[in-house]
């Protein structure tokens, strides 16, 4: 499984996610300007057939279930991560244990296709 990290996400947290020999990216290291609208952020994960990482719960959770609708064109999964976990680059280690989990549980590009996993 590839991940997209949404913007509240560092670099940092994708380093130590490629560290682990894991295929993460960052939005801010796909574009030049922040603050992509959800659409486009949903988008380039599909395009970029990532499972996109977030903690913006309710902005993408209505998104993904359309497009994994029988109407709708699909995606690669999203990631929803709760509040015990620190975004902040000096407290992320519990997170990068715990999205490593997830893919190596994942291995394959179509691991979460469809879905939604917690952590």
């Amino acid at each position: 499984m590839k991940v997209l990290l949404d913007e509240m996400f560092s670099r940092t947290l994708a380093d130590a996610l490629r560290a682990r020999g894991r295929d993460a990216v960052t939005v801010l290291e796909q574009v030049t300007t922040p603050g992509l609208r959800d659409g486009a952020v949903m988008a380039m994960a599909t395009d970029l057939r990532r499972a996109l990482v977030t903690a913006d719960l309710n902005d993408f959770r209505e998104r993904f279930a359309v497009a994994a609708s029988p109407i709708g064109p699909g995606h690669f999964g999203l990631v929803l991560v709760s509040g015990r976990y620190s975004i902040r680059s000096s407290g992320s280690a519990k997170l990068i244990e715990a999205l490593d989990e997830l893919m190596a549980k994942n291995p394959e590009e179509s691991g979460l296709a469809n879905r939604e996993a917690w952590i």
